[in-house]
């Protein structure tokens, strides 16, 4: 509702096996690659990290070369892309529940494969962020984007150029972190603003179902 529909060609790559992942991580970060996107999604680091380890293991008689080759692979092409300041790339990842041992507090960390890699790999980022159902002062529940840490999920940033809580809406979000101004639609009308106000779930105890598909890096 109240969303301009635009009819927008997206290209994909599809890759379910090493070589072909690898392939298509190669030619992104060619000059040629570069030339046909602002924006690069990487749907998973985490299918990316089970890729490779299934590639590597035969490879190695310990399973822990294994490991370390698959950490080398996948932090290469984080840093080639971290390198490219003129470019969004947005690795998405899936999650796995994590109790506290001290507070009982439940958390959702970024799932790869491997324990340590686990605790490394969202470091290489300079932006960790966490899509969240949350209650705004309206009353209303929606998907918003956690970038701060003190939330349900593994969140942070060392640009400090968003909000803590941002509305799920990546092309305001990019701009904001190149610091450009943000774009308004003429044929909109402006809506009020809005704060959230708790991340706590309703009284009923469940969290109510947000309308359209679930995130897909939960």
């Amino acid at each position: 509702e109240n969303y301009e529909v635009l009819n927008t060609e997206v290209n994909f790559i599809e890759a379910f096996d090493y070589p072909t992942a690898t392939a298509a991580l190669d030619w992104a970060m060619t000059d040629e690659g570069k030339k046909t996107y602002d924006t690069l999604i990487m749907d998973s680091l985490s299918e990316f990290t089970k890729l490779a380890l299934a590639h590597f293991l035969p490879l190695n008689k310990d399973g822990r070369a294994a490991y370390g080759d698959m950490m080398q692979w996948v932090a290469w092409y984080i840093n080639a892309a971290n390198a490219q300041d003129d470019k969004n790339h947005l690795w998405l990842a899936h999650t796995e529940r994590q109790e506290d041992q001290v507070d009982g507090q439940v958390r959702f960390w970024p799932w790869v494969e491997g324990k340590g890699q686990r605790n490394e790999i969202p470091y290489m980022f300079s932006e960790i962020w966490f899509i969240d159902i949350v209650l705004n002062d309206a009353g209303a529940y929606g998907r918003w984007l956690l970038s701060q840490e003190g939330g349900k999920g593994l969140a942070g940033s060392r640009n400090n150029l968003l909000d803590p809580y941002e509305p799920l809406d990546f092309s305001a979000i990019f701009r904001k972190m190149r610091r450009e101004p943000a774009w308004i639609n003429p044929n909109q009308p402006a809506e009020p603003a809005v704060e959230v106000k708790s991340t706590q779930e309703p009284a009923t105890g469940k969290r109510p179902k947000p309308a359209g598909k679930k995130p897909v890096s939960q």
